[in-house]
């Protein structure tokens, strides 16, 4: 029922008690059509869909409250910030194609054109692809750590396996085959039953107790000494050098070309030879115990023996050559002088020998006369002053000279 707006109970009058009974009744029953006006769910204002927009709702059937709450409690249903974080992190390059099998498929072309740009994935080849390793397919995968690096593995239809690589600045992969159990087993087979690369026990038994300590280089030949090296330091072996520029070499500042051979012993001990090149001399050396070095010797030999050296002697105080010159040579500590002197007098220096030729002590002699019988004494001094003292002959006057044909020790 629609609601009518009452007047006619409002009083000109004072207001008396009949007044507000009717005032009170009057708001009960407007209450009252109030309440029936809403509930009243027939549209008693009769207002239609477009009047409140409802052509622009979907016409479906909503979800009561307890089934929402359910649903938005429902874990199962939904995605936590955890799982998009971890999805977000989640690799999203594909190794594989979705079924599972190799991503890049090659019936042309080259490996390395189709894998330099592409990260870490699986591929196949056939044989018409330009840079296989094998004559036959094979199926491998790549590793990338950063762009334009790769390596990886591949195997062929035959089970040949190979291993690859290429950086940055390499245009080609490189292909290296990796060894199967089978094939190194086959290798190992052929090995063992090759004699000519193994060794017996008395062979090899000889090997160990062989000289160990090279003697020479490599090619046989004797090593060459640096400029400064000691004679004296070196070990069992065989040397060279220029003398001068050694040290304890057995002749000082000598240029010549020496070979040395050097043999250790114990506590120290070694011996030495030393060869000069130019002249074939030779000198020994011994070092004795505890590095004792005991000096050069000069081998003496045959040649020496009989080979002795004559020089002048240069006359003097008035002394004039005779019928042969007068010369000396030294002998080993032997010196000897030989032809003829003529003497002013008998008690004068008439030469004087050079240091090496010089006698520790005074030597004396008999010297005897040409011309006549008799002899005078002869005199080498310290000094190296050779001299005659006092006469005793037949016939002074028939005197023509002197011989010194004599010899003395050092």
């Amino acid at each position: 029922m629609a609601y009518e707006e009452k007047t006619d109970w409002l009083p000109d009058d004072p207001i008396n008690e009949d007044d507000v009974n009717r005032w009170e009744k009057g708001i009960k029953d407007a209450h009252t059509d109030l309440a029936a006006h809403k509930n009243d769910m027939n549209n008693p204002h009769k207002t239609t869909k477009a009047q409140i927009g409802l052509g622009n709702v979907d016409n479906v059937q909503q979800a009561a409250k307890k089934d929402f709450d359910q649903h938005n409690q429902d874990q199962n249903r939904h995605v936590t910030k955890a799982d998009k974080d971890k999805w977000d992190a989640g690799q999203l390059f594909k190794i594989t194609a979705d079924n599972g099998t190799q991503k890049i498929n090659l019936t042309s072309g080259s490996f390395y054109d189709s894998l330099k740009d592409v990260g870490s994935v699986t591929f196949y080849g056939t044989n018409a692809v330009t840079d296989n390793p094998s004559n036959t397919s094979l199926r491998g995968m790549q590793l990338v750590g950063q762009p334009g690096i790769g390596n990886g593995y591949a195997v062929d239809v035959k089970g040949n396996a190979w291993w690859f690589y290429y950086n940055s600045n390499q245009t080609a992969i490189n292909w290296y085959p990796i060894e199967s159990i089978a094939g190194a087993q086959s290798k190992v087979d052929a090995h063992a039953i090759d004699s000519s690369i193994h060794i017996s026990p008395i062979e090899r038994d000889k090997w160990n107790g062989g000289q160990l300590a090279k003697l020479t280089k490599d090619d046989g030949r004797r090593t060459r000494l640096e400029n400064g090296s000691d004679i004296l330091a070196l070990s069992s072996g065989f040397y060279c050098g220029m003398g001068a520029q050694l040290k304890n070499n057995p002749v000082e500042n000598d240029n010549s070309w020496f070979n040395y051979d050097v043999v250790e012993g114990e506590s120290g001990r070694k011996s030495i030879l030393a060869w000069r090149s130019y002249d074939n001399n030779v000198w020994i050396a011994t070092v004795h115990t505890d590095g004792v070095f005991k000096g050069w010797k000069r081998l003496f030999t045959e040649e020496d023996f009989n080979k002795i050296t004559w020089y002048d002697l240069t006359l003097i105080n008035g002394h004039k050559v005779g019928g042969r010159k007068p010369q000396y040579a030294v002998w080993g500590n032997q010196v000897f002088t030989r032809g003829e002197v003529v003497p002013p007098d008998f008690d004068s220096v008439f030469a004087v020998l050079p240091a090496e030729a010089h006698p520790s002590t005074q030597k004396a002699m008999a010297a005897t006369f040409f011309g006549t019988t008799g002899v005078t004494k002869y005199y080498a001094e310290p000094t190296g002053e050779l001299r005659f003292s006092g006469k005793f002959a037949k016939i002074e006057e028939n005197i023509t000279g002197i011989s010194i044909d004599n010899n003395f020790t050092l």
